[in-house]
This record gives C-alpha cells, structure tokens and sequence, in this order.
C-alpha cells in the first residue's frame, strides 16, 4: 500500500510557484476557492452598490419632504386639514411605488389618493404601518427633522423619509413612502447594474475556461511525460542490450576467431558443467604481435572447434584450451602450424577431472 502511495504522489503533476514546487490539485482547489470568493466579493459589492444608490435616493427624498413641511407651514394658520391636502399633497404625483401620508393627533388625514384617505380615515398611524420596522421609524421621528429608514409594508421595502411638525397647535406626522423596486428596477440604472453583472461573470468564466484549459494541456503534459519516461526506459533497455553486445563483441575478434582471456572464467564455468575431460591448457609465446596473429590465421584452418583460443594481455602470448585431446594430441596440432617467426610453449597442464579444474594455474588467466 505505501508503495502505491508514494507512486500515486510521483504521477501527480506539480507547479512551480515563487521557487516553490505545488502539487497541481492543490493549484485547482486554490482557484476554484478564488473564483467563488471573487464572486462572493462581486455579489457583496454589487450589494453595497444598491445601498449606496437606495442611500442617495433617501437624501434627496428627505429635502423633498423638508420642502413640502415648509409649504405647509407656510399656509394660513386658519385653513383646514382638507385645504392643505387638496392644494399641497393632492397636487403631488402618487403611485402604487410612491405615495405620501398625512397623519394629525396620531390619526391618518391623508394616504396615496383619495380612494385610499377615504378607506384609512380615522384609522392611527400604527394601524396602517403595523410592521415592526414601519412601527419603529414612527416612533423615532423627530420634530421639524427629516429622518429616512427603509422599512416593510405588505411585504415590500420602502424608503421612508418622515417628519414631526407642528401646525396650528397640533402635531402632525408627514412621510413620504418609496418602494425600493421602483428604485433598483430604474431602466438605466438596471441595465447598467446588469452590464456590470455580465461582464463580471465573463471574467469568471473565462478564468475558469483558462484554468480548464490549462488543465487539459497539463494532462496532455503529464500523459507525454509518461509516454517519454517510457520511451527513455526503453531506449536504456536496448541501449544496455547493445553496450553488453559490444562488449561480447569485443572479447570475441572474427577476424582471429579469438575470445579475450577476460571471458576465461564464463568458459570454464561452462566447461566444468559440461565435463568435457579431458582437456589441454596450453599457453604459447611470441617472438612478436604480429607473429601471434599469423598463428591464429593458420589455426582457423589447421584446428578444429574443439580448440579455444584466447587473447592475453599481452599481444605475444596466446592460450589455447583443447578439448576431448590427450597431451599428446595438444601438442602435435600446435607443431602442425608452420609460422615465418618464433613460438614455444610457455607452459602446459593437463585438466581431467574437477579438482584438477580447481587447480588450475593462475598464470592462465593472464
């Protein structure tokens, strides 16, 4: 198991970050949390983005609710709740996203429109706003200053600028009601808010699409690195095969159809399993190189294959090694090759049976 481990470990594909190596996993788990914190980010910033406008709408909306306390003030102290609605608050546009409320003694005087005073009319103020945070914005108004909050009612979110004043000896409450919708949902300001959206969810798809790609391309990486390691295993394999034909070819010479004396040891090996007694080691000098090799050219006619012949280190001399022969018969076949220089027999022992094999003379083997 704890060698598939470390195998599974090798196979894995690392990245070199600032110096430093990174397992390719890791990579991909570190930009997929980059990619969902950016648009965690985006998402919270787009966010603050509508706040900030909602924020700046509220601002202007309390100077508008500042103007139209003015004008009341600014009216004959004489004239009646239904005068000030009709000639202030009856003249001022009203929909279902944004209407004014009108409230004196705690009672509602006016809401929206007619239709809607007529259906709310000596109702209190906390009847008509019943949520918690429309409750709480009633409660905090402050007198002859606009204050703003963004409050609930029927479910949907209003921005809420309201004041507390006083006229003709009694306490009135005035408000103006925005629904944000009508707001946010503005044709321009959507279709910016939009825009941004696309193009920040381009930019995430396309560092995805990057990231994606740059994953196919390390896999494809990763598989022709493989394929190479492979390849170069091979390649070594075949190269040791043909290092070690070399070798045997060097301690074989065609040409003198010699084995090297360094191969000595393998052949007696072989020898010693096979039990080929009797045998003749007998090993012959020169009076030089080239007098050894005209002797080894005489023997590829004159010697059948049961005499081996080996190379010494010194290019005069020559061990041969006759099987199946007799001391007799050894010595006959190297006399039968005739030579223009000089040869003798350096030394001769005869091998018939496996302790005379242990006993073999080093001098042999060069």
């Amino acid at each position: 198991m704890a060698g598939k481990g470390k195998e599974k470990k090798k196979n894995e594909i690392e990245i070199k970050i600032g110096g430093k190596t990174v397992r390719y996993k890791v990579v991909a788990f570190g930009v997929t949390v980059l990619v969902a914190l950016c648009l965690l980010i985006a998402a919270f910033q787009l966010y603050r983005y509508d706040q900030g406008v909602l924020e700046i709408y509220a601002d202007q909306q309390d100077g508008y609710v500042e103007l139209v306390m003015e004008q009341i003030a600014l009216r004959d102290p004489e004239a009646t709740d239904d005068e000030i609605i009709k000639q202030i608050l009856g003249t001022l546009d009203a929909s279902s996203g944004k209407y004014w409320t009108l409230s004196k003694d705690d009672y509602l005087v006016f809401v929206k429109d007619v239709l809607e005073t007529n259906r709310y009319k000596g109702f209190t103020t906390s009847t008509y706003m019943v949520e918690q945070s429309a409750d709480d914005f009633l409660n905090n108004l402050r007198k002859n200053w606009v204050t703003h909050a963004t409050i609930k009612m029927d479910g949907d979110n209003y921005i809420a600028s309201g004041v507390e004043f006083e006229y003709n000896g009694h306490p009135y409450r005035i408000c103006l009601l925005t629904n944000t919708a009508v707001i946010l949902d503005n044709n321009e300001f959507l279709s910016a808010k939009i825009t941004i959206s696309i193009m920040l969810i381009l930019i995430f798809v396309l560092v995805l699409v990057a990231f994606m790609s740059l994953s196919v391309v390390m896999d494809k990486l990763k598989k022709e690195s493989e394929e190479l390691n492979a390849h170069i295993q091979e390649q070594n394999i075949k190269i040791g095969e043909l290092d070690q034909e070399m070798l045997e070819k060097e301690q074989y010479s065609s040409r003198l159809n010699a084995y090297h004396i360094s191969v000595l040891q393998t052949f007696l090996e072989k020898l010693r399993e096979r039990k080929t007694y009797p045998m003749q080691f007998v090993k012959l000098s020169f009076d030089r190189s080239s007098t050894r090799d005209e002797f080894l050219e005489h023997a590829q006619i004159m010697l059948d294959k049961k005499a081996l012949r080996f190379t010494m280190h010194d290019e005069t001399e020559l061990l041969l090694i006759f099987l199946q022969y007799t001391e007799s018969e050894a010595r006959a076949a190297v006399k039968r090759i005739k030579l223009y220089g000089e040869m003798k027999i350096e030394k001769h022992q005869a091998v018939e049976t496996d302790a005379d094999m242990e006993n073999i003379d080093k001098e042999f083997f060069g």
